[in-house]
């Protein structure tokens, strides 16, 4: 997924993940990228996004277009989601 992070300014970590879930936002070309996994297996965590749209992507660049009401629920994995809005 380079292709979403090249050329992209970290933001920090996100916050209210638990346990083993971990998530990075990053800024590029005046959109936030989150990058969302769970090193342990197989859990759910809602994030804070603006409303609107968003594109999540899986690890291979597959992406899906979505609208957001405040904080969706994204399943996480060993492999990391990509939250484009």
């Amino acid at each position: 997924m380079t292709y979403l992070l090249d050329r992209a300014t970290t933001a920090g970590p996100v916050s209210g993940l638990g346990g083993t879930q971990l998530g990075y936002k990053f800024t590029r070309g005046g959109k936030t990228i989150v990058a969302l996994w769970d090193h342990s297996g197989s859990t759910s965590a809602a994030i804070a996004i603006p409303s609107g749209p968003y594109t999540i992507y899986d690890w291979m660049g597959n992406g899906a277009a979505a609208a957001s009401a405040g904080s969706p629920t994204f399943a996480l994995s060993r492999s990391p989601i990509y939250i484009v809005y």
